[in-house]
């Protein structure tokens, strides 16, 4: 049974419901909800990432007109975990550890 000073985390679920964990001690959100509550925000674009995506977007659009019946593969998660196994040995072995432990986050 819970304490009774326990207060549930102040979070809403990505599926828009309460988060129905108890908050960590001195704190409104549980454990999970806590990184994500103190991330800072992403900083704002560059006019350079601006003009780059701009440039994507339009090679994009002139494929999709080249190859308008194309339909990429179906998802497998089998041959994402591949690639990401086969990128993953390209970095230093601190790096992956990195990698790795921000995946399981």
């Amino acid at each position: 049974m819970s304490n009774p000073k326990s207060k549930r985390c102040a979070a809403t679920t990505k599926a828009g419901t309460p988060c129905k964990n108890y908050a960590r001690p001195n704190s409104d959100y549980c454990g999970i909800h806590q990184r994500t509550s103190a991330a800072p925000p992403p900083p704002p674009r560059s006019p350079e990432l601006d003009a780059l995506l701009s440039e994507l977007n339009q090679l994009a659009d002139e494929l999709r007109q080249r190859f308008p019946d194309y339909e990429p593969p179906p998802y497998s998660s089998e041959k994402l975990l591949g690639v990401l196994k086969e990128t993953l040995t390209s970095f230093a072995p601190e790096i992956q550890l990195g990698i790795v432990r921000e995946l399981q986050d």
